[in-house]
């Protein structure tokens, strides 16, 4: 299975030297994760670093996953990401620290349209 990435920051660095196909921009006090437009991680699949803000999908460079993303991991372990079914963070959320490989299993497929994270989290 062929896995397209595409990474993306939500905040303003420098860009480092990649391949072309590839974009980071990176900050202080930022996380990384990958979400995927299939579960299992397939599909294609963005590598996002943003701060522990409420980022919605409607970023033009999130606009296109938007009510797409089918699962998602992180690449730290110790950082629990939510991801929101409405725009500003609002609205229906799960809550998962790690991986997450079928958002279906939680019927959240195919509506996120909204990221955070957070550490530790403050129960809802």
């Amino acid at each position: 299975m062929k896995r397209s990435i595409i990474a993306f920051s939500s905040i303003i660095g420098i860009a480092l030297a990649a391949p072309a196909q590839n974009a980071t921009l990176v900050g202080r006090g930022s996380e990384t994760i990958v979400l995927c437009t299939d579960i299992n991680f397939g599909g294609t699949c963005i590598t996002w670093t943003q701060q522990s803000h409420c980022w919605d999908f409607q970023d033009p460079f999130l606009a296109p996953y938007n009510d797409q993303i089918s699962s998602a991991y992180a690449l730290s372990d110790s950082i629990e990401w939510v991801v929101w079914e409405d725009y500003g963070c609002k609205g229906a959320n799960i809550l998962f620290e790690g991986s997450l490989e079928d958002f279906s299993v939680l019927n959240f497929n195919d509506k996120t349209s909204g990221l955070s994270w957070c550490w530790p989290c403050t129960p809802r």
